[in-house]
């Protein structure tokens, strides 16, 4: 795969592949460099592209200049961050952007088991041929609207994905922004869920 041509003058644009067509670039990009490397991602049936650019060291430190402060931060589960700089303390709340989309997805999920869903290894649809007298399988294909319903809960996760991702660099451009030493305890995010709880309390006598 390969790019064709870059149509962008540094705000919004779009890029040119092959095989692929094109992806539109959204934003304005901070600063210019050497392309070196570029990712082509498919998800929930939408491409993204990250290029990886050289830029000048000392066009990349002047580009952006933080403050002096020192803040110390610890993630957590009610509170997505609770921070202190020695001074004051704050928490940040969790934004739960899943548990707001949870109803409209059970709804999805409860509209998506009434339609007729793509089966390729079902014993229950064998089918005998008689030339052959041997059993063959015979493949069902998903109804049009078991499709449409499909691809709205992919519509779904993929807003809740972009939300979580667009509340992440907010927040870290935030405290970035204000302090220049940022300090924070070495944590397995994965491990305080609660279903991760829920493993210890079962495995702990």
């Amino acid at each position: 795969m390969q790019i064709r041509k870059v149509h962008s003058t540094g705000d919004n644009g779009y890029l040119e592949l092959s095989k692929i067509g094109q992806i539109q670039m959204r934003g304005k990009a901070r600063l210019w460099g050497h392309p070196k490397a570029l990712d082509i991602v498919n998800r929930n049936g939408k491409w993204y592209a990250s290029i990886i650019l050289e830029i000048d060291d000392t066009l990349l430190k002047n580009s952006r200049k933080t403050d002096n402060g020192v803040m110390a931060i610890d993630l957590g589960c009610n509170d997505a961050i609770a921070w202190t700089n020695g001074e004051e303390n704050g928490l940040v709340a969790a934004p739960r952007f899943f548990r707001k989309a949870e109803q409209k997805n059970q709804e999805l999920g409860k509209s998506k088991r009434r339609k007729r869903s793509p089966n390729f290894n079902s014993s229950a649809s064998l089918t005998v041929d008689p030339e052959r007298s041997s059993r063959v399988k015979k493949k069902v294909k998903a109804s049009r609207r078991w499709k449409k319903t499909q691809k709205l809960v992919s519509k779904l996760s993929r807003k809740v994905a972009n939300q979580r991702q667009n509340f992440v660099h907010q927040e870290t451009t935030l405290i970035i922004s204000g302090n220049s030493t940022v300090v924070t305890e070495k944590l397995q995010v994965k491990n305080m869920s609660a279903k991760a709880l829920n493993m210890v309390a079962l495995f702990t006598p």
